[in-house]
This record gives C-alpha cells, sequence and structure tokens, in this order.
C-alpha cells in the first residue's frame, strides 16, 4: 500500500514533517527536483517545499503526492479532513469532465471514497470500469485494408506489384484484402492507455482489472508510437460513438503523464494538470454545454460563442514588412451572427483576488490585455472571471477604461461548492455575469 501524502495548491509542507511521519528521506527530495523539467510542480525551499498550481498525483518510490485544487465545498481545503479531501477531489473530476467531455462519473466517485485511494488511483478505477462495461457490450471492429504477399489468392490481386516482387516465386501472390479487425487506432489506444495505468497504479485491484482487460484485448497490437497527432486521426460515427467518452479519459491521461524518472534505485512520474489553462477549459466548455439557460435573457443568444477567439483572431501590431504580429487569442469572444462585430469578450484567470486591496489584487498585465482585446476587437465590455475559494467573499468590480469606450467588469465565479449537485449556482453566476448584472 502506497504511501500518501495530500496537500492543496500552494500549500506548504516540511521535510522535517515528511521525515517524521512518512519516512521521507533525502533521495526522495532529490528525484522531486529532478521531475518534469520546466514544468515546476514544487517551490523548493531549504527546510520544505511548496505545491504550486499543478494539480494531480506525483509518485516517488512508495510515496504518492496527491496535489488538490482549492475548490472543496468546505471552504477549509483541509488536506486532513476526509470531506474536505473527497470534496475537492469530486469537484476536479467535474472541471475535468467539462475540459475534456469526460461522462459524468460522480456516483462511482462516491463509491470509491469509501477506499483509502488517491485522486490518481480514482481515475485509474473509472477508466478500467467503463472499459469493462465497454468491453462487455463487444470490442469495436472495422474494415482494415492489408497488402500482404501470400501463399493463397485473397481479396485483390495487386498485378504490376506482384510482377516487381514476386518474379521468381510463383508460388506467392501480392494480394489486397479487407479484415473486419479489431485491431484499429481506437483500440490501440485504449490498450496502450490501459498498460500505461497499470504500470503505474500501486493498488492491487486496479493493476488485476486492468491486466485482465488487456487480455481480453490480445488481437489488438500495441501502436509504435501514440503522440497527439495519432490521436487526431482518429474519427467517430455512429458505429463507435459510444466509445468516445472512454477514448476522451484515454487521452487525458496520455496527454498529461510525464516521462518518467529516475535517482538511485528510485523511480517517480508526475501526472498534473496547469489550473490556469484548467479553469480556462472548464468556463469555456461549461458555457457551450449550458448555452440556452446561460445566455437566455442576456441579449446575447444569436451570438456564436468562440473558444480562444478561433476564426477571429486578431493581432497587435504588424511588422516592417506589414506582416501581422503578435497574436492574440482570448479564451471566449460572443461574435453577433447579424452584424459580425464582437460584443463581449471574456478572459479567465486562475488567481484569488484580494476583496481589500484597492485593485482587488488584479495584476498590471491582467488590466493591459484586457484594454488592448477591448481596443483591438472595438469592443465595450471584457469580462475577467476569477475564481472565488478560500471562503472569500464574491468581487464584483467595473473599471472604466480611459480613452476608450469600453469597460473591464471583474466577476468571480465559486467553486467551492458541491459541483455535482450545484451545478445550477454556477449556470446562474454566469448568466448574470453575461448579461452584465450583478451576481
Amino acid at each position: 500500500m502506497p504511501r500518501t501524502i495530500t496537500l492543496f495548491e500552494h500549500q506548504k509542507c516540511s521535510y522535517k514533517y515528511l521525515m517524521e511521519r512518512y519516512g521521507f528521506q533525502k533521495e526522495h527530495r532529490s528525484i522531486l527536483k529532478k521531475l518534469y523539467g520546466d514544468k515546476k510542480i514544487f517551490y523548493f525551499l531549504d527546510d520544505a517545499f511548496v505545491a504550486t498550481e499543478q494539480v494531480g498525483i506525483v509518485r516517488a518510490g512508495d510515496f504518492s503526492i496527491e496535489i488538490l485544487p482549492k475548490i472543496d465545498m468546505t471552504g477549509k481545503a483541509d488536506a486532513i479532513d476526509a470531506e474536505s479531501v473527497n470534496s475537492a477531489r469530486t469537484n476536479l473530476l467535474v472541471l475535468l469532465r467539462y475540459a475534456f467531455d469526460l461522462k459524468a462519473y460522480e456516483n462511482e466517485i462516491a463509491a470509491m471514497h469509501k477506499k483509502p485511494a488517491d485522486w490518481f488511483e480514482i481515475l485509474t478505477f473509472l477508466y478500467a470500469k467503463n472499459l469493462q462495461e465497454a468491453l462487455k457490450r463487444g470490442i469495436f471492429r472495422n474494415y482494415i485494408t492489408y497488402e500482404e504477399n501470400l501463399g493463397v489468392l485473397k481479396g485483390k490481386w495487386l498485378i504490376s506489384q506482384h510482377l516487381k516482387i514476386n518474379r521468381f516465386q510463383k508460388h506467392r501472390f501480392y494480394v489486397q484484402y479487407d479484415e473486419f479487425s479489431p485491431d484499429n487506432l481506437l483500440n490501440q489506444v485504449l490498450k496502450h492507455a490501459a498498460i500505461q495505468m497499470r504500470c503505474r497504479s500501486m493498488y492491487a485491484s486496479n493493476r488485476q482489472q486492468l491486466a485482465m482487460l488487456s487480455d481480453w484485448m490480445d488481437e489488438v497490437i500495441l501502436p509504435s508510437a501514440l503522440n497527439n497527432a495519432v490521436l487526431e486521426q482518429i474519427i467517430f460515427t455512429r458505429l463507435n460513438e459510444r466509445f468516445r467518452p472512454l477514448f476522451n479519459l484515454a487521452k487525458l491521461f496520455l496527454e498529461h503523464q510525464a516521462t518518467e524518472t529516475k535517482v538511485g534505485a528510485t523511480s517517480a512520474f508526475a501526472y498534473t494538470f496547469d489550473m490556469n489553462k484548467l479553469f480556462e477549459k472548464f468556463i469555456a466548455r461549461f458555457i457551450q454545454e449550458h448555452r440556452g439557460r446561460i445566455l437566455g435573457g442576456t441579449g446575447y443568444e444569436h451570438c456564436a460563442i468562440l473558444e480562444q477567439a478561433i476564426g477571429d483572431r486578431r493581432w497587435i501590431a504588424k511588422d516592417a514588412n506589414k506582416k501581422n504580429i503578435f497574436q492574440m487569442k482570448p479564451d471566449i469572444i460572443f461574435k453577433d451572427g447579424q452584424n459580425g462585430n464582437v460584443s463581449l469578450v471574456i478572459d479567465t484567470k486562475y488567481k484569488i483576488l484580494d476583496g481589500e486591496d484597492r485593485k482587488m489584487g488584479i495584476s498590471q498585465e491582467d488590466m493591459y490585455q484586457a484594454a488592448v482585446y477591448a481596443q483591438v476587437y472595438h469592443c465595450r465590455r471584457v469580462v475577467l472571471i476569477y475564481p472565488q475559494v478560500d471562503n472569500i467573499a464574491p468581487i464584483q468590480k467595473n473599471f472604466k477604461l480611459n480613452g476608450l469606450d469600453a469597460s473591464v467588469e471583474v466577476r468571480t465565479v465559486n467553486l467551492s461548492i458541491d459541483l455535482p449537485k450545484e451545478v445550477f449556482k454556477i449556470i446562474n453566476e454566469l448568466n448574470k455575469i453575461v448579461a452584465g448584472k450583478n451576481t
């Protein structure tokens, strides 16, 4: 059974505490420093390390360090409080569900909370359980075209290739044929993810389940390489649509796992998410999924919602050759379907604001960026959305931009709730934000 240390983002943890309670040694500290290259998971001090905004799981030998976001419904972000930890895990999965188009797994998560499992083991359990259910209904098969030099005539005889290859082999036939096979790219990805998760899991039940499922897919040959370009080649139709959520979960794992590293005899790996990017993606996809209820009565019902401004990206300047330079990618723009104008820009920032501060804790860079969006998109409203966590009061502040007929509205969205049961609260908050009303 692994030793699991649970932290919340930006939490400090002393080496002395870890050594006394968990037997944490210098070699574990060395491997954490080496892990993940330029993607910082921790800041290292002389007597402690501090978690950053990276959340997920880090393994160092038989230690698991679970890092959770401060979005638990208790608002305490207390790593030794079971309710706080379980709520943060569940809410994190809800964010991932929207951001990466996963299934709603809340019922299965509730069952896993009864076991002493960290967040990664919960994700592994979900993958194994849903892969088993999918395979019981039948593995996906499709027709795959093969070209081979066979001893029998099968399918279509490719005469020109045959004459080149079998000039002196009268008993061979170079042919092309189709086979209804499970050895397709989709199943290769699913099997590859299962094997990778089995190798990373430290729970016997998860490993046994994934080993069994890999055996069920014995006709599927693992791909020589898997990268984003290969994953994008998979096309979903009505025949394999039921595998899409499972594929998205496999893709989520494969895209965010870190390369293993090793110091001495101790190996490690990390599987983490940047909360800045996750929060941005969550808000954008949440608005898209609940578009009708969020935009209803706001005056923006007929607008196209463009994530990352795809379809209407603009540039700040031109170089000496009059070529556009410094492209902008606001998180969400609302583009009027009738006149093509951008009537609202939303940008998300995963930072904790300070209601007592005159500037609300908003950085100069955030405000500069919002002002440029307003100017270049000729947009009168730019909304900056921040998370409301740590039991802070909701923040609603408007800033009139000098020299522009535009304003920047600063708003918070409360994530410290029971997200699976209280999605309607975020819908209502975003409805008022889009409408320009106080929440």
